[in-house]
């Protein structure tokens, strides 16, 4: 019997053990009230917290998907890689940060939303062209931008258990617990058959009835993740173990003897503090120290979806260490900052005999693979007394790279090093008058993005290495503005967002006949942006019981490529982006009485003018979407629980279209969550 779904009610079972003396809890008459999503705004600085996080998202993608100016990327059925772009730039030109610990890793350059758990998070932070000191962070150095995702600490004396059903044989559960007065446990397990109705082009039993809608084979994915920490008088402590298994379904014949699978084991140790010295502690110092393990495993016995048998292992590890101190003197804010990093990669093809000399046509190699990064930066930061800001942050990087073939001395090894700087510079603007709250922020980044150790030495199988490969360097140029007004009692919210980005040395994938593929530098690019979003109360302050709001928001990009090498890239609209793409929600909130709350939100997205290859000769299907989210919060924190319960239904209408990948949407799904605090 699997035992792992069933943890939290074991250890709520056992929580008078674990936690004999707990604090008390705060007692109010309030119950848990969820608001807006957006709970601090700059023009250039989102953060959004547990109030909106709780609301029976599915993962991290569905939750940012509802976010404008992020368009997240679903790379097949749940379980598969979820990846982000932020203002028109692609996945790896977006910084995803862990607790200010960047987990774009170096062999790939992008990242997996799906490994980190909704219970786990305490806020997302969204950096354009802005800062975050209190998350260790200076800056936002990336073509894109920054998503900083804090995980939780502090559990405030609260149990708490959540569980859900869905579509696919989907179900979930998780557990917050707190084990004295400064440690915390938080564990989640998810688990989903997948096997809903999928278009086979050439099924496995009739080659000829293309596109046959089937029930997919060999899809199920399952993930379990523990995180224990503990906060003393110096430091806080984080430990993090998480086991995931997926298998691989064979999307193009759906074959019955398809066993593919992958398999990972991972897990982190993060020690963070902060300090403070000199006269009157005028000189603030945060530091933390980060180290990571991950094991994956790879199998295709049957070589259904690759051109050989597959039996292969990769290992990464990752080291950071930072340090930063903050000073104020007058109007001024100084702060410097320090971090080193270092990654490893081993991979090795068990089956493969051919990996061991680096001459295999599928591109398999064993090979051991190192990066090296420090980073220095200093930022200032201009108060003014008529509500002005102006910021500037340089920082300097430093990369040492390596690659050889692991066992094999007679191969060489490759090494590369480099050094750059990067700079943002902005300058804000605030207006009150009366009723009326108004901002505006220009800003100049100028950013690089150096090559993975993918793009520059290939492996998995799917790529051969470019060890040539150049960086991709960006200016990009915004104009962010905010206005927050009351009109007629109702209050009213615009923002609007103007960009112009140059980039050049863009780097693309070209694939060979063989099906192995290389990464080449082959055109320059630009785009120009428009990103909008309007909140507005549809109801007066005067109405208690109900409240209506109306969200309505659009991103709009312009881009061409320019090429002298290839004219295929000449000209072009770059790929694997919605250059036209619409929100719209509406949402009800009735208060019954006063433990008892009633919401329904619909929300609606309409995106096109996407290109799935780099030439624009195959277009992205248009994305029609519309979900509904009903929930009913209940209890106050007085009684001896509370929560909430709600359903959440996804593509409600069942559109049917290709996503990015080119592949068919999952179609309609549906999940029923319920949410107890004990």
């Amino acid at each position: 019997m699997n035992i792992r779904p069933w943890l939290p009610l074991l250890l709520i079972s056992a929580a008078p053990v674990l936690h004999a003396e707990p604090d008390p809890i705060q007692v109010t008459d309030e119950i848990i009230v969820t608001g807006e999503a957006e709970t601090t705004s700059t023009p250039d600085w989102q953060v959004y917290d547990q109030t909106e996080l709780s609301r029976g998202y599915r993962d991290l993608g569905d939750f940012l998907q509802q976010v404008n100016g992020l368009q997240v990327q679903t790379l097949g059925r749940e379980g598969d890689p979820v990846v982000v772009s932020m203002r028109g730039a692609n996945a790896n030109q977006t910084r995803v940060l862990v607790n200010g610990i960047a987990i774009n890793n170096s062999q790939y350059g992008s990242y997996d939303l799906n490994a980190i758990p909704m219970n786990q998070i305490e806020r997302i932070e969204i950096i354009q062209a802005g800062s975050d000191n209190s998350a260790g962070i200076m800056g936002d150095d990336a073509i894109g931008g920054t998503i900083n995702i804090v995980t939780r600490d502090d559990l405030d004396g609260t149990t708490r258990i959540q569980g859900s059903i869905g579509s696919g044989n989907s179900f979930s559960t998780s557990l917050q617990q707190p084990l004295g007065d400064r440690t915390s446990l938080l564990y989640d397990h998810r688990e989903s058959d997948n096997n809903g109705r999928y278009p086979v082009a050439s099924p496995y039993a009739d080659p000829t009835n293309r596109n046959d809608w089937q029930a997919l084979r060999n899809a199920r994915y399952e993930h379990n993740s523990l995180l224990l920490s503990h906060r003393a008088d110096i430091l806080t402590a984080t430990v993090q173990v998480q086991d995931e298994y997926k298998q691989l379904p064979d999307y193009y014949r759906n074959s019955p003897n398809n066993t593919a699978s992958l398999a990972n084991r991972s897990g982190y140790l993060r020690l963070e503090g902060d300090f403070a010295l000199g006269e009157q502690q005028r000189f603030y110092q945060h530091w933390q120290l980060f180290q990571s393990l991950r094991h994956e495993t790879y199998r295709d016995p049957q070589k259904i979806l690759g051109q050989s048998e597959d039996d292969n292992r990769y290992r990464y590890t990752q080291s950071e260490g930072q340090f930063s101190s903050q000073t104020d003197v007058a109007s001024w804010t100084f702060t410097g900052q320090l971090k080193m990093t270092e990654q490893t990669y081993r991979s090795r093809y068990l089956l493969d005999q051919d990996a061991v000399a680096c001459d295999s046509l599928v591109g398999h190699c064993n090979q051991f693979s190192w990066m090296q990064e420090s980073e220095a930066g200093l930022q200032s930061v201009w108060e003014g007394q008529n509500d002005q800001q102006w910021l500037l942050n340089v920082t300097h990087h430093q990369r040492n790279e390596m690659a050889r073939p692991d066992g094999n001395n007679d191969l060489d090894t490759t090494r590369n090093s480099s050094q750059w700087p990067s700079l943002m510079s902005s300058w804000r603007q605030l207006h009150d008058w009366q009723q009326t709250h108004a901002s505006w922020q220009v800003a100049v980044k100028s950013a690089r993005r150096l090559p993975s150790l993918y793009e520059r030495f290939g492996d998995h199988g799917l790529m051969v290495g470019n060890d040539e490969l150049l960086p991709e360097d960006s200016i990009t140029i915004s104009l962010d503005t905010t206005l927050d007004t009351e009109l007629a009692g109702r209050n009213q919210s615009l923002n609007i967002s103007l960009f112009n980005r140059e980039l050049d040395n863009a780097i693309v994938a070209i694939y060979e006949d063989t099906g192995a593929g290389r990464y080449e530098n082959t055109s320059s690019a630009s785009m120009q942006g428009l990103e909008w979003q309007l909140r507005s109360q549809l109801d007066g302050d005067n109405n208690d019981n109900q409240h209506w709001h109306l969200k309505l928001a659009g991103s709009h990009y312009q881009s061409e490529t320019r090429s002298d090498t290839v004219k295929s890239l000449d000209g072009q609209q770059l790929a694997g982006i919605y250059h036209q793409r619409g929100l719209a929600s509406i949402d009800w909130q009735y208060t019954a009485r006063k433990d008892s709350i009633y919401q329904i939100e619909l929300a609606g997205e309409l995106a096109d003018d996407l290109w799935l290859d780099r030439s624009n000769l195959v277009r992205g299907d248009q994305r029609r979407l519309m979900n509904l989210t009903g929930s009913y919060q209940f209890g106050n924190s007085s009684a001896d629980y509370c929560g909430e319960t709600g359903l959440r239904i996804r593509n409600l209408t069942n559109h049917f279209f290709r996503d990015y990948t080119g592949r068919p949407d999952n179609g309609r799904q549906w999940s029923l969550y319920i949410t107890l605090y004990l």
